[in-house]
């Protein structure tokens, strides 16, 4: 979709791509690696593209939104089949929260619409946009999770420098 209509937002120099990914794609879980892997794409994606086409007038927003009162976990939802006992407790959670309580999710879709919408309305909108307190939380773990990583181990990092 994006190859098709960037000829067109090129030659206006103006136009809004807005993708929407998941906090999936910031933070994963156990058991949805497939996922969250689609979503880390579209993420890189987007990022990307942001810095490709930023100075031609077009703006790229990530939306990553939490847990939506959509089908995505009813329906929609297509489950592996079998289970590995070592996975009891761990990738199996996953199965178990995403049907726990298809439709019942705290995310309202319309009003991630809505705050999409008032987003774009903006002077200078985000690259990145969560929606829902659970996608700030898990984002928010995620990412002083990677700060301690960062931290820790500054200086082994370092070492790998080249000299001259």
């Amino acid at each position: 979709m994006i190859q098709a209509v960037l000829p067109f937002m090129r030659a206006r120099r103006a136009g809004y791509i807005i993708n929407i990914t998941s906090v999936s794609g910031l933070a994963p879980w156990s058991g949805t690696a497939i996922y969250g892997a689609s979503k880390y794409a579209l993420e890189c994606i987007g990022q990307t593209l942001a810095q490709e086409v930023t100075p031609l007038g077009i703006r790229v927003m990530n939306v990553a939104p939490g847990g939506m009162r959509t089908d995505f976990a009813g329906h929609s939802l297509v489950l592996a089949e079998g289970d590995i006992k070592d996975y009891d407790g761990g990738a199996h959670e996953a199965r178990r929260i995403l049907t726990s309580a298809p439709g019942h999710e705290k995310g309202d879709p319309d009003r991630a619409a809505a705050a999409i919408l008032l987003a774009l309305d903006t002077p200078d909108p985000p690259l990145h946009l969560l929606l829902g307190e659970d996608a700030l939380h898990y984002a928010d773990i995620a990412r002083e999770a990677l700060q301690t990583d960062i931290d820790a181990w500054r200086e082994l990092s370092l070492t790998t420098t080249a000299d001259g």
